[in-house]
């Protein structure tokens, strides 16, 4: 984890587009928060990224982070969520 740590301060640093996604519409937010990496997850938002984009699907950094049974990053991201939401892939959503 350290160096998953060191790496995203590294990348974050530089001057990246930390708001790229893949052809699917990941992000480094939501690969992060899927994998429970709050850390990781905080650099992110600090350095820009975006919380509530969803990916193609529809999910949010949130709902991949509470799918996979992260609570420790669910809550997190619940608390710094000015509009933190749960998105449904045909676009409704709540907060």
């Amino acid at each position: 984890m350290k160096r998953s740590l060191s790496l995203s301060h590294s990348f974050c640093s530089s001057g990246a587009n930390i708001t790229q996604t893949t052809r699917a519409g990941d992000s480094a937010l939501g690969y992060a928060c899927e994998s429970g990496h709050t850390e990781v997850a905080e650099i992110l938002l600090n350095s820009g990224a975006h919380i509530d984009d969803a990916e193609n699907e529809g999910r949010t950094p949130l709902m991949k982070a509470a799918r996979a049974g992260h609570t420790c990053t669910v809550r997190y991201l619940i608390s710094k969520g000015k509009f933190c939401r749960f998105v449904h892939s045909k676009g409704s959503y709540f907060e």
